[in-house]
């Protein structure tokens, strides 16, 4: 009986034993492959980060009243500046197909906006140059004449008092249908700031980074980046083209 007892014993310590080395071994693997997984995308985004080059400066032209403060502390989706030194810093993906991460450097120079740009990988084509210009152009919604709107407003008395609080105001849009599709998922059912944060620890991680003017500045993943899940990729269905939409 006694020698029974301890065999049990025993045996019940081995079984102990087994099942506390197979969770060691579960909860050792998650954590391996999440510091694993970190610390590869950490070195992604160090990499992508060391291939972002600044290529070029192109201009912008502005027609009508504009005022690029008044549009970039607008406060709208992820933006939410609270000061404003003279750069309005974008990074996005690239019209078209979404698969080039871009940042820019927007200053105002009297009647021209001048874009110090920034590509990740290699240098942009002229046709993706083009695409740049339109694309910054549509954000601050410079690809529209200003000046007949604000002729409207001058001869309207009530147009003209609201008006003449900021004249040089335009607001500012997503930078794509792809990035509005993004905002749309994750900022549902949350407090903007949390969306925010969100969208900011996503680019952070999967995105690539851009120094604009002093300021590290993550662009969202590109649509094909396998961070993001199928739910995100809505925005490649259907018309994708910003200039349609």
């Amino acid at each position: 009986m006694w020698l029974t007892r301890n065999v049990s014993a025993v045996s019940q310590t081995d079984d102990v034993m087994a099942m506390t080395k197979t969770m060691t071994n579960r909860v050792t693997n998650r954590v391996t492959n999440r510091m694993t997984s970190r610390m590869t995308n950490a070195v992604t985004n160090r990499m992508t980060n060391a291939m972002a080059t600044t290529v070029l400066t192109t201009q912008v032209d502005i027609v009508g009243p504009f005022d690029l403060r008044e549009i970039a502390t607008m406060g709208f989706g992820h933006r939410d500046e609270r000061s404003f030194d003279g750069v309005m810093r974008m990074a996005f993906c690239l019209d078209g197909d979404y698969e080039r991460q871009v940042g820019v450097e927007v200053q105002q120079l009297g009647d021209r906006l001048e874009l110090r740009v920034q590509s990740a990988g290699d240098p942009l084509s002229d046709a993706e140059v083009q695409a740049l210009r339109k694309q910054v152009a549509r954000v601050v919604s410079l690809d529209h004449d200003g000046e007949a709107f604000h002729q409207l407003c001058l001869a309207d008395p009530v147009l003209a008092r609201v008006h003449n609080k900021a004249p040089g105001f335009r607001p500012a849009l997503f930078y794509s249908p792809y990035e509005a599709a993004v905002w749309s998922i994750i900022s549902a059912r949350r407090a903007r700031p949390q969306g925010i944060a969100l969208r900011s620890r996503l680019s952070a991680e999967h995105g690539a980074t851009f120094d604009l003017a002093g300021v590290p500045t993550p662009a969202l993943p590109t649509p094909s980046a396998p961070s993001l899940r199928p739910g995100l990729m809505s925005a490649q269905g259907g018309n994708r083209a910003g200039r349609r939409l």
